[in-house]
């Protein structure tokens, strides 16, 4: 798993799935800049929208633990606990000023989506609470809409949910898995995955649409990561 930010530096989640790993910082040749917190079972690095921050999902050390969201300072190297609740939190999503991370925690159930503030003031907000697993992948430039990854009786559908109106529609519909949405830096394109032709690959489509779905992949693909 890895985030790539606007000064081309790359998050990288490096190791066994359950090993003790740390998370990297690495230049776009690959080469290791530094290495940020203790090593642990991490997931989904994301940069903050100033490069600050890399928000993670998981725990330090080896074993099994509790999953929280960390901020990783990538100067200081230092590692923040974010969220204390004992639940499972995941999936951090930046708000687009960088004061705000979306994430999906159990608190009630299955994964809803909750906000915070990143300075720690008050607590975590429920967004939005439907049945299913609901976890976000993305933000709009504007700050108006989240993009959401929705799993219902085993189907995951992306939707597009307004943070106003607190409405969700779905980028499509159709008996296949679309999933992993993420805007492209301009907000213009949502990259995500499908599975429509029978295997995962990578599209792109016009945001917030309506328009065409281009496939990028054709020899599968998954997770896109647009380039900082």
């Amino acid at each position: 798993a890895f985030s790539a930010s606007t000064t081309g530096r790359i998050a990288f989640h490096s190791g066994d799935p359950q090993a003790p790993v740390p998370v990297e910082l690495r230049d776009r040749k690959g080469m290791l800049l530094r290495s940020l917190g203790a090593p642990g079972n991490y997931r989904a690095p994301t940069f903050s929208p100033d490069g600050r921050w890399i928000a993670t999902s998981g725990y330090p050390g080896a074993g099994v633990s509790n999953i929280d969201l960390w901020l990783l300072d990538t100067r200081s190297a230092a590692a923040l606990r974010f969220t204390l609740e004992p639940t499972e939190d995941v999936e951090g999503t930046w708000s687009p000023d960088g004061k705000t991370l979306f994430y999906g925690s159990n608190a009630n159930g299955p994964h809803d989506i909750y906000r915070k503030s990143v300075d720690g003031a008050g607590k975590a907000e429920l967004v939005h609470a439907s049945p299913g697993l609901q976890k976000p992948t993305s933000a709009s430039r504007d700050g108006r809409t989240l993009i959401l990854d929705s799993e219902v009786d085993e189907r995951v559908s992306i939707l597009l949910f307004d943070l106003a109106t607190r409405q969700a529609r779905s980028l499509r519909e159709g008996p296949f898995n679309d999933a992993h949405g993420v805007l492209s830096p301009d907000g213009r394109w949502l990259a995500f995955d499908s599975d429509e032709t029978g295997r995962p690959e990578v599209y792109v489509t016009p945001f917030p649409g309506p328009g065409r779905t281009w496939p990028l992949s054709t020899d599968g693909g998954r997770y896109p990561e647009w380039r900082g």
